[in-house]
């Protein structure tokens, strides 16, 4: 029976109070990970809510008993979890903390998990996708991102923005509980998840917080903006290092050197970035009769397996999956 009163109701995976089957469940749901009571007749009731997004799910978990559970190493996903109730001791890494309402955990791939959770604990969990995650990242940089991202895991929810992102994930449940339209459109999903990564990498310290934050409120001497706005304005056409030193009026090396240090690249890099992006966008609001080779040749790439090879290296995935997914 479903309890509508329990967020995600709508998406119940499993309620039981089978052991085995929990652990067979959870683990097709999430990845390899132990689960074991901490008492010696258990009387469980564990319920499990889950509801698919695009590179992201949602999820309510209780189990009504006192369990440890433990994982040798996130693969591929982000693990945000929101307390609800009850309380959670986290062992992430060399850190342990308590995860209770207002106080909340994010563990990153490659890191380890052990948890204790008290019979009463229900948590709202969100399950994010490694490559997804880092391509907003890289949107945000205007550059590849080539160092794994990983996040400080203690979350503090209580005020301030994380009050604001607990409030927007707050806002993801009550919709998909009531009216549920977000989940039938493709863009507004990964608008929302696009939102909700923002707002972790916002509020969340990070590998790349510094790297972040400098492209957000650096102020560039006026020949890096020159060349910048050289670059924006020629995107379509041919250009090399010597047309934006031209443009920006100082030499070759002195453009390199503060290019890189204000925006993260070489001006060349950053050309090649942002062309990649705008072959993306075409390709996410293709036209009739718009394909992979046109779009391409459009934003000056004209070796199909060169633009395919390094447009799969920045987006995660090949422009012909782009094109299919939004046609």
């Amino acid at each position: 029976m479903i309890d509508s009163a329990l967020p995600l109701s709508k998406f119940t995976r499993f309620c039981t109070d089978s052991l085995d089957f929990v652990r067979e469940a959870m683990t097709r749901a999430y990845c390899d990970h132990g689960i074991w009571a901490n008492e010696r007749h258990p009387k469980l009731a564990a319920r499990h809510h889950q509801v698919e997004l695009y590179a992201a799910s949602l999820n309510y978990l209780t189990y009504g008993a006192d369990l440890t559970i433990a994982a040798d190493e996130l693969p591929d996903f982000f693990l945000v979890d929101f307390p609800l109730a009850g309380r959670a001791v986290y062992q992430v890494g060399s850190r342990e903390f308590v995860c209770s309402e207002g106080r909340s955990c994010i563990i990153s791939p490659g890191y380890g998990l052990r948890a204790r959770w008290s019979a009463d604990c229900e948590l709202i969990t969100l399950k994010f996708h490694r490559n997804a995650f880092e391509r907003y990242l890289s949107d945000a940089l205007e550059c590849k991102v080539t160092e794994p991202l990983r996040f400080e895991p203690e979350l503090d929810c209580s005020s301030g923005s994380g009050a604001s992102l607990r409030e927007l994930v707050n806002y993801l449940v009550f919709e998909l509980d009531h009216a549920d339209a977000l989940r039938h459109s493709p863009l507004w999903c990964k608008q929302m998840e696009r939102t909700i990564a923002m707002g972790l990498l916002s509020v969340q310290p990070h590998t790349y917080s510094e790297a972040l934050q400098a492209k957000c409120s650096r102020v560039s001497p006026g020949y890096v903006r020159r060349a910048e706005a050289f670059i924006r304005a020629n995107l379509t056409n041919g250009i090399d290092v010597e047309s934006v030193a031209a443009a920006a009026g100082v030499p070759e090396r002195t453009l390199f050197a503060a290019y890189r240090k204000y925006v993260g690249l070489s001006p060349i890099a950053h050309y090649r970035a942002l062309r990649l992006q705008g072959a993306r966008r075409d390709l996410q609001r293709a036209k009739a009769g718009d394909t992979v080779a046109s779009v391409a040749c459009r934003w000056g790439f004209y070796h199909l397996g060169h633009f395919s090879r390094d447009y799969s290296e920045h987006f995660g995935e090949r422009p012909s999956e782009t094109l299919k997914s939004h046609t």
